[in-house]
């Protein structure tokens, strides 16, 4: 007879919704694989049923759900002594319930227990300022944080999947590891990698969440809760930016971007013919001032580099390029 014992822990994770895409998609072909695999786990779920355990996959409370069980055992026995005639065939159900859901339980308290603890040693850094120098994560893999972004993740990568939170700007450089994808879930939006380089601009309240692909390949993900449960996928190839719209919730794809996108980190804005109206939209993200043109400058181009500029000196290098009338109010610049 087959000793299922080790797939305990992995039923218990499947029917709370813990498992990982890999984990669901083993388990799946595993249950198909046999009559037999099929009638344990029909009696998994019985016991599932019976000790009302998907309240763990909520509540995480263990204790509770073999409270529970107990409870609804107890009160099994209590009615069995009205029934004397059953007694043989009570205690046999008994005697299963008891073994099945103690023997399942434990696999689902060790789950959430192991679940607990990772949450207990997940680490959150903020960047009080640029990073000049990366963040080394537990896989070798580097990160380099602009001013005020966050991300969190285990002291230890759980087997399988190298998960992270993320809010803000970032330049990632994935270790390779095919056997082990690389996962950073921001709001309703994720990025899977196995192993590359990309930009992540994920700011918190912004429209649009940007992913610039320098290297190697990314996959993008929408998803509504549960991050397993994907609604959208997008696969980027370098030079393509994908853009998550967080008002629709839907993947684009934008072809041929710029490396401007790494002013953040590099203080080096580019332009080479570009529309001066594009121009202005990208200096406008990435400087603390609002430049506002005229509309008879609308069919002006640019070609220039700027090179750590302040707000002052840009204003003066764009009033020399161009000839420009300047007038300013705060932080809102007039070029007429």
């Amino acid at each position: 007879m087959i000793n299922f014992n080790r797939y305990n822990n992995l039923a218990a994770k499947y029917l709370s919704g813990n498992c990982n895409s890999t984990e669901k998609e083993q388990f799946e072909l595993w249950l198909l694989a046999s009559d037999e695999h099929k009638q344990w786990f029909e009696t998994q779920k019985a016991v599932w049923n019976f000790s009302n355990a998907a309240v763990l996959s909520t509540e995480v409370d263990v204790e509770a759900a073999l409270s529970k069980v107990h409870q609804r055992i107890a009160f099994m026995q209590e009615h069995h002594q009205h029934e004397v005639k059953h007694a043989r065939k009570f205690v046999s159900v008994y005697r299963w319930v008891a073994s099945a859901a103690a023997v399942f339980l434990l696999g689902l308290a060790v789950l959430f227990f192991m679940k607990n603890e990772q949450t207990s040693t997940l680490q959150h850094i903020t960047a009080t300022q640029k990073s000049e120098t990366p963040l080394q994560l537990p896989d070798g893999s580097e990160v380099y944080l602009n001013e005020n972004s966050e991300i969190g993740f285990p002291e230890q990568f759980a087997d399988g999947l190298r998960q992270t939170t993320f809010k803000g700007i970032g330049l990632f450089e994935i270790a390779a590891n095919p056997d082990k994808p690389f996962q950073i879930i921001a709001d309703h939006f994720g990025v899977e990698v196995l192993g590359t380089k990309f930009n992540l601009n994920a700011v918190p309240g912004a429209d649009q969440f940007k992913v610039d692909l320098l290297e190697g390949k990314v996959r993008l993900f929408t998803f509504d809760q549960n991050p397993e449960e994907r609604i959208e996928q997008l696969i980027l190839l370098p030079g393509e930016r994908g853009v998550f719209d967080a008002q629709s919730k839907r993947l684009s794809r934008v072809d041929g971007t710029d490396h401007n996108f790494l002013f953040w980190k590099t203080g080096i804005l580019e332009f080479i013919n570009t529309p001066l109206t594009d121009a202005l939209k990208t200096i406008n993200e990435n400087y603390a001032i609002n430049f506002i043109l005229a509309e008879q400058h609308n069919d002006l181009r640019i070609t220039a580099r700027f090179e750590n500029e302040s707000s002052d000196e840009l204003i003066e290098s764009l009033q020399t390029i161009f000839n420009f009338e300047v007038t300013r109010n705060g932080q809102t610049v007039y070029l007429r």
